[in-house]
């Protein structure tokens, strides 16, 4: 497959893939003072038509490629290239996997999924995330120093990006609940 093809498949993906539970939306939300389901829910539809769209230019794409490919000379009898094999999981890879419990990770991704999307007016999606979020490694890893590698490995930026944020509104609040933001814009604004 031609790499631009696959760019612009791939890119276009990515422009659709907006979420109620992503940055944006949440600064959105928090910059217009308005609920998370209040902002996203008229973006659905836009979405969904997007998902369409993608879908069939991703089609078109792909047939005009094959086209394509009919025409390169040697490209339709061509020695296949050498067969997948399967990935040789190592040791610690392989204590990581839990496929005994598929089916209850499989219910607990759709009942977290279903509530952040269709309950999100009476449940905050971010409250639901941290709760499936929780509930995922005490399920699948029932010790702490095995959570702790977890969130270490997927999720230490992320965990250090929210103790930031939360530090600084904490900070923000106490400095304008105290009227000490004004204090220091007043006394500024007397050096000016």
């Amino acid at each position: 497959i031609d790499r631009r093809i696959l760019a612009c498949a791939a890119s276009m993906a990515a422009g659709v893939n907006f979420l109620p539970w992503t940055g944006p939306m949440i600064r959105a939300s928090a910059a217009l003072k308005l609920p998370i389901p209040e902002i996203f829910s008229p973006l659905v539809p836009v979405q969904a038509v997007g998902l369409v769209f993608i879908f069939a230019v991703s089609y078109w794409l792909g047939l005009r490629e094959e086209r394509r490919l009919a025409h390169v000379p040697g490209a339709a009898g061509a020695a296949p290239g050498p067969a997948a094999t399967a990935r040789i999981l190592s040791d610690a890879e392989r204590t990581l996997r839990r496929p005994d419990r598929f089916w209850i990770n499989l219910v607990l991704t759709a009942a977290v999924l279903g509530t952040m999307v269709f309950l999100a007016e009476k449940v905050p999606p971010a409250l639901m995330f941290m709760l499936g979020t929780a509930l995922a490694l005490v399920i699948n890893y029932p010790q702490v120093d095995a959570q702790r590698q977890r969130i270490d490995a997927h999720a230490r930026a992320a965990i250090l990006m929210a103790s930031i944020l939360l530090a600084a509104g904490v900070f923000t609040g106490i400095m304008q609940g105290t009227g000490m933001l004004r204090a220091m814009a007043q006394t500024a604004v007397t050096f000016v």
